[in-house]
């Protein structure tokens, strides 16, 4: 039934006479709710005919460059994350996610750089809803990449937007505890308490500290 909509809404868009970056648009929306389904060949078919209907659209790029990062395809998924990245506008809602997204694609590949640029764009974005995420993001990466001081960094920017980010002050209080800063430590994981319910690493490194 569902594949049957998405010929249905494609057809009516086609013969209603709308744009192609309406098409586009109508496709990039059908193809990113089955791309949450879970449901990867319907999501392929309307993300293909989207960036097919309107090729510079770098929301359309953005979409399928995740999908194509779920199927392995990672050649294909370079290739629209960098030009979603060059098409987007910066005066648009889309330009932190877009970089946002392809951040986290170069994370996962040890691009850690390239990774942390993208981050910061997505993160200085005066239209990015979550601009704590991206910094938060950019110092996990950080932390991944063991550039522990660059990743405090960004932890303490995301902090400064939402001083309540139960995952980023548990981090910050291991750099602490780690680099034997305990009071400071403990400062963060007290603050890490009081945001919400405990889980299991952040009681054990309350115990250490």
């Amino acid at each position: 039934m569902a594949a049957a909509c998405a010929l249905v809404v494609t057809a009516c868009a086609t013969a209603s006479g709308q744009s192609k970056k309406d098409v586009a648009k109508a496709n990039v929306q059908l193809g990113t709710e089955y791309l949450q389904q879970g449901r990867l060949d319907l999501a392929l078919e309307n993300l293909e005919k989207a960036v097919k209907a309107d090729p510079g659209s770098a929301t359309a790029r953005a979409m399928i460059a995740m999908l194509y990062a779920r199927l392995g395809r990672d050649g294909s998924a370079d290739e629209n994350h960098r030009l979603a990245a060059e098409l987007v506008s910066a005066d648009t809602p889309d330009y932190g996610m877009v970089h946002n997204n392809y951040g986290t694609y170069l994370c996962d590949h040890a691009r850690w750089s390239d990774a942390e640029e993208h981050f910061l764009a997505a993160a200085k974005s005066r239209l990015y809803e979550t601009p704590e995420a991206a910094y938060e993001n950019a110092g996990l990466c950080m932390l991944k990449a063991g550039q522990v001081q660059a990743a405090e960094g960004h932890f303490r920017s995301a902090l400064a937007l939402k001083p309540d980010m139960a995952r980023v002050l548990f981090h910050m209080a291991q750099i602490h505890y780690d680099t034997r800063r305990y009071l400071l430590a403990r400062a963060f994981i007290q603050r890490r308490e009081a945001a919400t319910q405990i889980d299991a690493p952040g009681a054990w490194l309350g115990l250490q500290i």
